[in-house]
């Protein structure tokens, strides 16, 4: 089923990047951020056509609507 598992992989996005938001030093931030990027491709291939509207969801959630992280061009 794959709206299940887009949602788990949301969910498991959402989880990361609370953790990230806790940590206190940017060294501590950057070690985060390869994971984080993974569970965005992974999003993005669970997803499918989905992925927008997953993702803002998920910004939503996490209450803010600025992102380090950018979506590369032509995706």
């Amino acid at each position: 089923m794959q709206a299940g598992s887009c949602e788990e992989v949301s969910k498991q996005l959402e989880e990361v990047w609370r953790l990230r938001e806790t940590l206190h030093t940017p060294e501590e931030q950057l070690v985060m951020d390869p994971k984080i990027d993974g569970l965005i491709d992974k999003l993005k291939r669970t997803c499918g056509p989905a992925y927008d509207e997953t993702f803002q969801a998920l910004l939503v959630r996490l209450k803010t609507q600025s992102v380090e992280h950018t979506t590369p061009s032509g995706i």
